[in-house]
């Protein structure tokens, strides 16, 4: 995955996102560690977005932190790892963009 094609605040959520899967020691980046990164970032946009909608953050960021806890412990112990296939498609969309 090239990070160059993506702004330095999505580098940032991405970075976080890949920190909790290692933290986790998960084989794969995966879009519940995209979701509770960006849940978890200072500046709040999904929060706000959320929120705007009429939906309550706390309760996705909630959920998020669950799923995120439900795939610990998969005992890879790397400093990198690779992006699956559900990770990718949270990052570039469905249609590969």
């Amino acid at each position: 995955m090239n990070l160059d094609q993506y702004t330095d605040r999505a580098r940032t959520v991405l970075q976080a996102a890949q920190g909790l899967a290692i933290k986790n020691k998960n084989q794969h980046f995966a879009p519940e560690h995209l979701l509770s990164a960006l849940m978890d970032d200072d500046a709040g946009l999904a929060a706000n977005l959320i929120q705007a909608a009429g939906g309550r953050a706390d309760m996705v960021a909630d959920l998020a932190t669950r799923a995120v806890d439900r795939t610990t412990g998969t005992n890879v112990d790397c400093a990198s790892i690779p992006v699956g296939a559900a990770g990718r498609a949270a990052m570039i969309g469905r249609n590969g963009r």
